[in-house]
């Protein structure tokens, strides 16, 4: 199997964690717009010269929804780290089974001349890499060593960060998404 091959087919066990944390962060962006309306509302009723006493309530039903907005907002922004730090360990998980197990198929004439201890960081160190990156914004993966993009299954540029950036690809408009 080609890398990003078992990557994807890894990644799709966690179809589920992964579709939640998407819709949570759409709930977010819902919940962040939300709020400053609910704040522009409750600034024009106490503003209001001809305000009674029944504004009040409604000052009073907008403040109590505007704190469960908060309240939700922390909600999802829990879940959607939580769902997709499991996705993400999932993977790396998955990746270093499959990794260690194909290790222990190779002959012992490839470890003569091979240090474990470089093998084993080496494949800790990298797999880490598959986490922060499904876990984590683009921005954290900018200082690896070769950063790969993938679109459609199929790979469509190779290269460093500032590589990458120059080249005003998909890796440009996906970095300047995110930032």
């Amino acid at each position: 199997m080609k890398p990003f091959q078992l990557i994807f087919h890894d990644a799709r066990r966690y179809t589920g964690s992964l579709l939640l944390t998407a819709l949570s962060m759409l709930a977010l962006v819902g919940i962040q717009l939300l709020i400053p309306w609910l704040v522009k509302l409750l600034v024009a009723r106490v503003t209001d010269p001809q305000a009674t006493l029944a504004s009040m309530d409604y000052v009073t039903l907008l403040a109590l929804t505007a704190l469960g907005a908060y309240i939700f907002r922390a909600g999802l922004a829990f879940m959607r780290s939580y769902l997709a730090h499991v996705a993400g360990w999932g993977v790396v998980a998955d990746v270093r089974a499959y990794i260690y197990s194909h290790m222990q198929r190779l002959s012992l004439r490839f470890y003569e001349d091979k240090q474990i201890g470089n093998l084993m960081s080496n494949v800790v160190n990298d797999t880490d890499l598959f986490e922060q990156f499904i876990a984590h914004r683009l921005s954290t993966i900018r200082d690896a060593d070769q950063i790969v993009v993938l679109e459609d299954k199929a790979i469509r540029e190779v290269g460093t960060h500032r590589e990458l950036l120059a080249r005003n690809g998909l890796y440009k408009r996906l970095y300047s998404v995110q930032r």
